[in-house]
């Protein structure tokens, strides 16, 4: 599986606009995180500075590398989100019929 995903992308002959944003965006997180841990070493900043720098270096990082890992966000976002309906709609209908025989069989039994 692995083979055919880097076929796939092989055949491809350019990135697309958000691939080539979630790759800028990691280069300049992982840059900004080495200069922060430069400066932080060597006392050019505060404290406070340096935890400053460290938490927008990290979201950086950390969002571009999820761009590039989510091949499309939208729609995973979508397909999960259609998923969840659908599994709360079945847990519901299993939920109802289970309730209804449950409680008429409980009736049932006081009333005998």
């Amino acid at each position: 599986m692995h083979d055919a995903l880097l076929r796939q992308r092989l055949g491809r002959a350019r990135f697309s606009r958000r691939e080539l944003l979630a790759a800028g965006c990691t280069v300049v997180g992982i840059t900004t995180v080495v200069i922060t841990v430069i400066l932080s070493a060597t006392n050019q900043v505060s404290a406070q500075q340096a935890i400053a720098l460290a938490l927008s270096a990290g979201v950086t990082a950390m969002g571009g590398l999820l761009g590039l890992i989510v091949p499309d966000p939208w729609t995973a976002w979508r397909r999960g989100f259609r998923q969840g309906c659908e599994a709360a709609l079945r847990s519901q209908s299993d939920d109802e019929g289970a309730d209804v025989t449950t409680q008429s069989r409980e009736r049932d039994k006081r009333s005998g």
